[in-house]
């Protein structure tokens, strides 16, 4: 099978089943993600018991086949080609928002977006390009999307709880990962503090 990364994504799409298939999931394996990584059409459940049908996420990546809120690493959202992003980046940062993910991707089929959720202000756009320059900007994206950066931020930030896994997530951690800790509930400022490191950290990974 040929790589993603050694052939030119289509320049054109019909609609956006053909975004979700013949775009997003070749990235998502590119990236490193495995297909027990990867959820698509994952429920997002805003109220506990609510009935009807649960609103979608397009396609969750986790860290392994355990799915919850401590293995999610992002959430995609993808839009038809003629439809704008811009319209869909409060329902998919939503989303992102209450599975913990730390990133949302976005994408038309031309435009190519990724935000990084912030828990106190709006979210920062980190990448914003065009699908044909997926892959001239291959380096950046494995650097900030790839299965391996995001568990290693994870990690480095104490933002996830891989180590409670064991078996499946064990194998991918990294040698210096810290067993969870508890930690004191900190102060307001100390939190704002610690956004703005994580932040830094983060954008250094770019």
């Amino acid at each position: 099978m040929e790589s993603f990364w050694d052939s030119s994504p289509p320049l054109t799409f019909a609609n956006e089943a053909d975004v979700e298939h013949q775009l997003v999931q070749p990235l998502l394996y590119a990236l490193g993600y495995q297909t027990t990584d990867i959820a698509p059409k994952y429920p997002v459940e805003f109220r506990e018991g609510r009935a009807g049908r649960k609103p979608e996420a397009d396609f969750v990546c986790f860290n392994g086949t355990v799915h919850d809120r401590n293995t999610s690493l992002l959430v995609v959202e993808a839009k038809a080609p003629n439809e704008s992003l811009t319209g869909g980046k409060q329902q998919g940062e939503s989303y992102a928002a209450n599975l913990r993910a730390l990133v949302l991707v976005m994408t038309n089929g031309s435009r190519f977006e990724v935000w990084q959720l912030q828990l106190t202000r709006e979210s920062d756009k980190v990448v914003d390009i065009a699908v044909r320059d997926l892959i001239a900007n291959r380096g950046m994206l494995e650097n900030i999307l790839s299965r391996t950066a995001l568990i290693n931020l994870c990690n480095r930030l104490d933002l996830k709880s891989f180590a409670k896994l064991g078996g499946n997530a064990s194998s991918t951690r990294s040698r210096n990962m810290r067993a969870p800790r508890r930690m004191r509930k900190p102060s307001s400022e100390h939190f704002d503090i610690r956004q703005q490191r994580n932040k830094k950290r983060f954008r250094q990974i770019i």
